[in-house]
């Protein structure tokens, strides 16, 4: 017999990193977060359906609509497009996902200075932010920006800088404001360590990203910007006596007053100890702000939104100087008294901001019913009716984006308001005022049939106004693309309706 001798080494398995546990966990509990009633919103809608013009070859990007072209946003939901029915699904999971890891990098950032309590109120702090849970149940793109730029700042503090400045490339495709940001750090690369590429490919890559799609999809290469000088919010901050302060006010009420109080704190207390990550939090936060603030006095269509970034940064500041400040007393019943005061100053804010979160709660789910009940209507109204054919719009017009998404079609070929080309309407609310001020106008509305708090009409307006007649079918319609089928009812990120 001839024996085979055994190695006595045994593959020992890899343990997963610790990282790599963090980002399944986020990932794991935002696919679980589906299970809530939730639908994307009208910008998050747009995103959507340019991942799938971009990925439907038939169908052609068209951004002439009301949204401005997101490159950011596009990167993900363009693959997520092959998926069909589940891409805005998928969306909201890679949002969350990110809103999830940017909520662990805050508390990963200021527990390296200020320890494991520093951290939680940083998380807690993020969380209270107006509009948060907002943007993740919606699929907005602010927690993935955020995401990106925490990561960024992590990994320059650890000496990766190649790779922090991707993740700031990634936040700049979210957000232009962090341009002078990505454009200072690349220079700073340049100096330090001869890296010639983040200068030379890195930061004109990220404006081209904005450009040339946006250019080819609507002829005209400032779109986006130009989208944004007519909105409704940056407007009506540009018609005040400084639109500068409304916004720098604005913004501060995003994050309530206790995180005002710890930023100072940490800020000031920096003095002290010349900590790297307070000055790297500093730094970009200041880097976003200050050339938003200046371009906003000179005319630039900013809203306080666009400063989220920047307040989500000064939560992990006010994490590290709160927990500075109770560390300050050097007699353990002092730091419990200075620790109940600002507890207890806290404690009111905290109410409001928790009351704050269920309404955004309550909010999602009303959203989410209310696209369901709109899918239906579609799904009846179909039956009747070439409705992708019939110039359709619909009412409120926050769901037009949402309605382009369903009925496979362009987002400017779905109005949020009356013209004498619309041959069918989708009407929620007060539809009786709706149909009076088409009588108005000499046009008559035919109920077609009705889901939930929606309404179909088909509309007929008299000889001379119909601008417009039902396009004939075109290869990106359902009918002639069986290959890319149109799912039939159940709404996308939502429940069964």
């Amino acid at each position: 017999m001839v024996s085979v001798a055994r190695s006595a080494r045994w593959p020992v398995p890899r343990v997963p990193s610790r990282a790599a546990v963090v980002a399944a966990g986020c990932l794991a509990l935002a696919v679980a977060s589906l299970a809530f009633p939730a639908a994307p919103t009208y910008d998050p809608w747009a995103w959507v359906v340019f991942g799938r013009e971009i990925v439907v070859p038939s169908l052609g990007l068209s951004t002439v609509a009301g949204t401005g072209w997101k490159p950011l946003a596009v990167l993900f939901t363009a693959p997520l497009a092959l998926f069909g029915a589940a891409a805005p699904s998928l969306w909201l999971v890679v949002v969350r996902t990110a809103g999830l890891a940017a909520m662990v990098l805050a508390f990963r950032l200021a527990a390296r200075v200020g320890g494991l309590v520093a951290g939680a109120i940083a998380a807690v702090a993020l969380l209270a932010c107006d509009n948060w849970l907002r943007f993740l149940f919606a699929g907005n793109v602010e927690p993935l920006v955020l995401a990106f730029l925490l990561g960024a700042i992590e990994l320059h503090l650890r000496g990766r800088r190649g790779a922090a400045f991707l993740l700031g490339a990634l936040a700049g495709l979210g957000r232009p404001e962090a341009w002078p940001l990505l454009g200072a750090y690349a220079f700073y690369l340049w100096h330090r360590d001869r890296r010639w590429w983040p200068l030379a490919l890195g930061v004109p890559g990220v404006i081209a990203l904005w450009i040339a799609p946006d250019w080819l999809g609507s002829g005209d290469p400032l779109r986006t910007f130009h989208a944004a000088e007519v909105s409704g919010e940056p407007h009506a901050l540009q018609r005040t006596g400084s639109p500068w302060l409304g916004l720098l006010h604005g913004a501060g009420a995003i994050a309530p007053l206790p995180v005002w109080i710890g930023t100072v704190s940490a800020l000031a207390l920096w003095w002290r100890n010349r900590d790297r990550t307070v000055a790297a939090l500093a730094l970009v936060a200041t880097a976003w702000t200050l050339p938003t603030v200046i371009g906003t006095a000179l005319g630039y269509p900013a809203v306080p939104r666009y400063l989220f970034e920047p307040v989500a940064i000064c939560c992990v500041l006010a994490g590290i100087g709160l927990a500075a400040l109770v560390r300050l007393a050097r007699d353990p019943r002092a730091r419990v008294a200075v620790a109940v005061t600002l507890a207890v100053i806290s404690a009111p804010f905290a109410i409001t901001r928790a009351t704050g979160l269920g309404r955004q709660a309550t909010w999602a789910e009303g959203w989410a019913d209310q696209a369901s009940a709109l899918w239906r209507a579609v799904d009846r109204a179909e039956r009747r009716a070439p409705v992708a054919r019939l110039h359709p719009v619909v009412e409120p017009g926050a769901m037009a984006h949402g309605l382009a998404w369903k009925l496979d079609v362009r987002l400017d070929e779905v109005a949020g308001s009356f013209t004498p080309g619309a041959r069918i309407a989708f009407l929620a609310g007060n539809v009786r005022a709706v149909i009076a001020r088409l009588h108005r106008r000499n046009a008559t509305a035919r109920p077609l049939t009705r889901a939930g708090p929606w309404h179909v009409f088909l509309v007929h307006w008299p000889h001379g106004q119909e601008a417009l007649t039902p396009r004939p079918p075109r290869p990106r319609d359902a009918a002639q693309r069986p290959s890319h089928p149109r799912p039939a009812a159940p709404p996308p990120a939502s429940r069964p309706a």
